[in-house]
C-alpha cells in the first residue's frame, strides 16, 4: 500500500479492533440494560420476533455492501478516477433506491410477515410485534445507504469514520431505553435504533460532502456499471442474508419453546458473536481490501501468507476464549447480566446455551477470514450452494431438537451450522486456490487446544485446594487461566504469542 493516508493491515486491524472493542463494549452495556429492564420476559421475546427481519437485513447489508462493492470498486479504480467516482455515485443511488423499495414492500405485507412466525400467539402479541416491525422498517433505507458509504470508506482505507459513526447507534439506543422504557416498554428499543441509524447516516453524509466532494447524481448513465455485476449481486445478497438467517429460523420456533427461550438465545449469542466481530471482524475488514488488491494483480503467495497469518492469530485467541465459555460461562453471565429482573435461574439457562455455542466458536471465527478470501477471489458462487445446504440442515435440526431440548436444541443446530459453513468454506478456498494450508491449520489448532486444556487443568486443580466463595471466583479463575495460558505459550514459543507481544511492545515504545 502507498503512504497516502492508508494504514497497514496490522495497524488497521489494531485500530479496528480497538474501535470495535469500544463499540461492542457499549453494545455489552446496551445488552446489560436490556437484561436489567426486560430479562427473559415475554415482552422481550415479542420485541425480538418483531425486529428480527429488519435487523437481519441491516446486519447482512454491512457485509453484503463490502463484499459486493470493494472488489468491483478496485477493479473500476484501475481504469481511472472518473470511472471509480461514477461507480460509487451510481451504487449510492441504487442502494438507496433498493432500500426504499424493500421498506415499502415490507410495510405493505407486515401483517402477513408477523403472522407467519407468531401463528400461535394472541392478537395483542401480534400487534406489538407488528408495531416494532413498523418502526424498524423505517431504518431499512437508512441502513442501505450507511452500508454503501461504509464500504466506500473502507475501500479508500478510511477506517476512522465508520468506527466513529458506529458509536452513535449504541449511545442513542442506551439513552432511549434508560429514559423511555418505563413508558414505552420495548418500543423504546426500536425507537432508539431508528434514531441511532439516522444520526449515523447524517454523520457519514457530512464526511462525504466534506472530504470527497460527494454528488450522488453526478454519474454517466450510459456507462456500464461493472462487468459481471448483475449476475453476482443477488448471489452475494443471498449469501449474506443466509449467514444471518438462523436467527429468523429460531424466531419461528418461538411457538415451540418456553417463555423467555428466545431471549436466552439472544443474550448468549451476543457473547458468542461479540468477540468474533471485535477481533475476526476487524482483522477481516482490514485484510479485505488488501486481499482483493493482491488477487487482482495475481500476488498469490502474498494472499496465502496473509490468510495463514490471520487464521493462526484467530486460533491462538479464540481457543482459550472458547475454553473460558465452556467452563466458566455461568460466571461471565452472572457478572454481565445478573441484575434487575435477570435472575440466578436466568443465568443458568443462558450459560447452558453459551456453552453449546462455544464449541463452534473457533471455526466460525476463522470463517470470518475465509469469507473475505472467498469474496476477494470470486468464489462466492460455490459459497451460495454451501449456504443453501447449511440453512436447510439448520431448519431440519430445529424441527428435530426444538421441542425436546427447547432453546438448547436451537443453539445446538446453530452451532453445528456455524461449524459446517466454516469447514466447508475452508475446504473450498484450499481446493480452489491450492493454498495447501490444511495441515498447518490443523496442527496449529491441536497445539493451541492442548495448551488451553492444560492451562484449564492447572487452574482447576489449583482452585480445588484453595476454597473461595463469591460471585467473583469465576472472574479470578479466568484471569488466572489467561496468565497460565500466556505463560505456557511463552515457554513453548508459540509463534502467534511472540508476534503479538513483540507487536504490542513495538507500539508501546513509540508512544
Amino acid at each position: 500500500m502507498s503512504k497516502n493516508g492508508r494504514l497497514s493491515v496490522g495497524v488497521a486491524a489494531l485500530f479496528l479492533t480497538a474501535a470495535n472493542l469500544l463499540g461492542r463494549g457499549m453494545g455489552f452495556l446496551r445488552e446489560v440494560i436490556f437484561a436489567k429492564e426486560f430479562g427473559l420476559s415475554q415482552d422481550f421475546d415479542i420485541y425480538l420476533a418483531g425486529a428480527i427481519i429488519p435487523l437481519i437485513l441491516n446486519t447482512s447489508l454491512l457485509y453484503f455492501a463490502q463484499n459486493f462493492f470493494i472488489p468491483h470498486y478496485h477493479k473500476t479504480a484501475a481504469q481511472g478516477d472518473e470511472l471509480k467516482t461514477n461507480f460509487f455515485n451510481r451504487s449510492f443511488v441504487y442502494f438507496a433506491g433498493a432500500g426504499i423499495l424493500i421498506a415499502l414492500l415490507m410495510y405493505t405485507f407486515k401483517g402477513m410477515i408477523i403472522g407467519q412466525y407468531l401463528w400461535n400467539s394472541s392478537a395483542e402479541v401480534k400487534q406489538v410485534a407488528e408495531n416494532v416491525l413498523s418502526i424498524f422498517i423505517l431504518s431499512i433505507p437508512v441502513n442501505f445507504t450507511i452500508s454503501l458509504i461504509n464500504s466506500f470508506l473502507f475501500a479508500e482505507f478510511k477506517y476512522v469514520y465508520p468506527a466513529i459513526s458506529q458509536l452513535f447507534l449504541n449511545v442513542v439506543v442506551i439513552t432511549a431505553v434508560l429514559i423511555f422504557s418505563g413508558v414505552y416498554g420495548v418500543y423504546s428499543i426500536a425507537l432508539g435504533f431508528l434514531g441511532g441509524y439516522v444520526l449515523q447516516l447524517l454523520f457519514l453524509l457530512f464526511i462525504l460532502l466534506k472530504k470527497f466532494d460527494f454528488n450522488p447524481f453526478r454519474w454517466d448513465k450510459s456507462a456500464k456499471f461493472a462487468k459481471g455485476i448483475t449476475g453476482s449481486l443477488l448471489v452475494i445478497l443471498f449469501i449474506e442474508v443466509v449467514n444471518q438467517f438462523h436467527l429468523l429460523v429460531d424466531r419461528y420456533f418461538i411457538n415451540f419453546i418456553s417463555e423467555g427461550g428466545i431471549s436466552t438465545l439472544n443474550y448468549a449469542s451476543i457473547l458468542y458473536v461479540t468477540p468474533i466481530t471485535i477481533v475476526s471482524g476487524a482483522l477481516s475488514t482490514a485484510l479485505f481490501p488488501a486481499l482483493s488488491e493482491n488477487f487482482s494483480i495475481n500476488k498469490t503467495e502474498a494472499l496465502k501468507e496473509q490468510f495463514l497469518t490471520a487464521a493462526g492469530m484467530i486460533i491462538f485467541l479464540f481457543i482459550p476464549l472458547s475454553t473460558v465459555y465452556i467452563f466458566w460461562g455461568d460466571g461471565i453471565i452472572d457478572i454481565i447480566y445478573k441484575r434487575g429482573v435477570f435472575s440466578a435461574g436466568d443465568v443458568l439457562l443462558t450459560a447452558d446455551v453459551l456453552k453449546i455455542y462455544a464449541f463452534s466458536m473457533v471455526i466460525y471465527a476463522v470463517y470470518a477470514i475465509v469469507n473475505k478470501l472467498i469474496f476477494s477471489t470470486g468464489l462466492y458462487k460455490y459459497l451460495f450452494y454451501i449456504s443453501i445446504i447449511v440453512i436447510g440442515s439448520k431448519i431440519t435440526m430445529n424441527f428435530l431438537f426444538a421441542e425436546s431440548m427447547q432453546q438448547n436444541g436451537l443453539a445446538l443446530s446453530s452451532s453445528i451450522a456455524y461449524a459446517g459453513i466454516g469447514i466447508a468454506g475452508f475446504i473450498l478456498v484450499n481446493l480452489k486456490l491450492n493454498l495447501k494450508s490444511t495441515a498447518t491449520i490443523v496442527k496449529k489448532g491441536v497445539l493451541i487446544g492442548l495448551v488451553a486444556v492444560g492451562a484449564w487443568l492447572f487452574v482447576d486443580i489449583f482452585f480445588y485446594f484453595i476454597k473461595l466463595d463469591g460471585f467473583y471466583i469465576s472472574f479470578i479463575k479466568i484471569i488466572f487461566f489467561a496468565l497460565v495460558y500466556a505463560y505456557f505459550c511463552y515457554e513453548l514459543k508459540i509463534k502467534e504469542f511472540i508476534y503479538l507481544t513483540d507487536y504490542v511492545k513495538s507500539r508501546i515504545s513509540k508512544v
